[in-house]
């Protein structure tokens, strides 16, 4: 048990019992999707190992339902190009023996991807259904989705309303089957906060960290307490020193956070990185360029002992980072002739994610679990994009053609 760990066997056994937040505090710090699943396991007593080992059959599932999605739109040997991508894709591997979401992301994401273009092609209520189910259950245990879904619905609905175009219907119908799916867990929020709707309460520790102005601080993210606590990575010295740090620097809001509420404290560091944005920008920027490279490369770290950990992540998210760059203008010319219609609402709901992710104390495990996604995009524009960026020298194409026909 380290890190996160704890907090979804905590959770689940609270579920069992018949309640989700502790009865003598509020603490919404994740969603109860991943929890959910686990309360099985915890009836049944079952050891921790049952618990992880259950993150292999996630990934392997991952990995057969993207291979499926692939062989759909793209060729045979692209489809396993690309799955022994995802397959030996080893930064994924860390998240394996641990009690953590991201395995089940990954296979939520899959599903999503499998069922939206089931949707798209015959947009009928039960496949809509379906799709949106696969969303809600996503939102419900990565509540950024969940945000994301409630910011978009009146986006769709507008778009439907203006252009009555089906895309933007069968987007709209999905996006309204996930909310359906979490509004039971937003009213039991609204409940405990009388904020509608609230998703969690650690947003604002991590809006907070990515706004520090300090020299030295990077944007990663600082636990509320400003006490780091230990790591596989970093020697305890060097840990007990960036804590030293931290409550230097943020001495004010730590003192204003004695106290209060843990929705206060959510509340409180919310304002201060509004406040620390407005007087410091181009330090943000600097931290949103660090967050970046963060959910990239591992790196870099706030008063971190760097080492050589970020030499793993350089090879595989490189690789993804240079297609990205390669594709993403080729697909802005090819979006009204080649994109099929549930791609681009997988590539939209992407971005908006990775959009989303560098505005908060980003990690690379938040790169990964939209790889279904990323993989699909790749593989169903890879031709396409070839073409299109060949096509940009037609006099060049021209006199190749002279020659062969010499």
């Amino acid at each position: 048990m380290e890190g996160d760990e704890g907090r979804y066997v905590f959770f689940a056994e609270n579920l069992s019992q018949g309640f989700y937040s502790p009865r003598d505090e509020i603490n919404l710090w994740n969603g109860p999707g991943y929890p959910l699943v686990l309360v099985p396991l915890v009836l049944m007593g079952l050891p921790y190992i049952c618990f992880t080992l259950l993150n292999a059959v996630f990934l392997y599932l991952a990995l057969v339902i993207t291979f499926a999605e692939l062989r759909a739109v793209s060729s045979e040997k692209v489809a396993w190009t690309f799955a022994c991508f995802l397959g030996l894709y080893y930064i994924a591997w860390d998240e394996l023996v641990q009690i953590l979401t991201e395995p089940i992301t990954l296979l939520l994401i899959a599903l999503f991807v499998a069922s939206c273009r089931r949707a798209f092609q015959h947009p009928v209520w039960s496949r809509i259904v379906v799709c949106g189910m696969a969303l809600g259950y996503l939102c419900l245990t990565k509540v950024i989705f969940g945000i994301i879904v409630t910011a978009l619905i009146p986006l769709m609905a507008f778009l439907a309303i203006l252009f009555k175009r089906q895309y933007y219907l069968a987007s709209l119908k999905i996006y309204l089957v996930a909310f359906a799916c979490v509004l039971p867990y937003l009213l039991y929020t609204y409940q405990l906060t009388s904020k509608f709707p609230y998703w969690g309460n650690p947003g604002g520790s991590n809006f907070y960290s990515m706004s520090s102005p300090y020299p030295g601080e990077y944007g990663n993210w600082i636990p509320p307490s400003f006490s780091l606590e230990t790591s596989r990575t970093q020697p305890a010295e060097v840990l007990d020193l960036a804590s030293k740090y931290y409550e230097k620097n943020h001495k004010e809001v730590i003192e204003r956070l004695k106290g209060k509420t843990s929705i206060e404290q959510d509340e409180i560091l919310f304002q201060e990185g509004w406040k620390n944005i407005r007087d410091h920008p181009l330090k943000f920027a600097q931290n949103w360029i660090a967050n970046v490279s963060r959910m990239f490369f591992v790196f870099p770290y706030s008063y971190y002992r760097h080492n050589m950990v970020p030499l793993l992540y350089i090879l595989p998210n490189s690789f993804l980072l240079v297609l990205g760059l390669i594709s993403v203008p080729a697909g802005i010319i090819m979006w009204r002739l080649h994109i099929p219609p549930h791609s681009k609402l997988l590539v939209f709901n992407g971005l908006c994610y990775l959009g989303a992710c560098t505005l908060v104390s980003a990690e690379p495990r938040m790169l990964y679990v939209v790889l279904p996604i990323i993989l699909l995009w790749f593989g169903s524009t890879l031709k396409p994009i070839v073409e299109a960026y060949w096509g940009l020298f037609p006099q060049r194409n021209r006199k190749a053609d002279d020659i062969e026909m010499r």
